[in-house]
């Protein structure tokens, strides 16, 4: 019953089978699941549509969640950011951007928050950082 990375809930009232909510509204919830049970809960939510129109730098920051509540209770919040997706080829040096990917860790309670590079194979979904893989599946 828990969730769907839409935002479709279990309803309180009998009546209702689902009430649609955002993601915001069960964080709290879901930090308390985790709290009482010591276990990690992974939640994704998209990034607002501001960010497509928005000059120059399209990395995500926090404020292009569409959840304003993305930064309160998480004790994690990872961003990924492609420069290909925005036609971005190379860097100011000359260097291929293509199959490169960016992880930002943007919120990090238990210390700093870091950005890893990593380069993404868009056929297998692999992610390759040094020395290791991790696979991240296609939607």
């Amino acid at each position: 019953h828990l969730l769907a990375p839409g935002k479709v809930i279990p309803a309180s009232n009998g009546q209702e089978s689902y009430k649609i909510r955002e993601i915001g509204s069960f964080l709290p919830m879901l930090k308390n699941l985790s709290q009482e049970l010591n276990i990690p809960i992974i939640a994704s939510t998209k990034l607002s549509r501001n960010l497509e129109y928005r000059e120059g730098d399209k990395r995500p920051r926090l404020m292009d969640f569409e959840c304003d509540e993305v930064e309160l209770y998480p004790d994690l919040v990872y961003a990924l950011y492609r420069p290909e997706y925005y036609y971005i080829l190379e860097d100011e040096f000359g260097n291929d951007l293509r199959n490169k990917l960016e992880i930002s860790c943007m919120v990090n309670k238990f210390g700093y928050a870091k950005i890893y590079d990593a380069e993404i194979d868009i056929e297998t979904g692999l992610v390759a950082f040094p020395d290791k893989l991790f696979p991240f599946h296609k939607s």
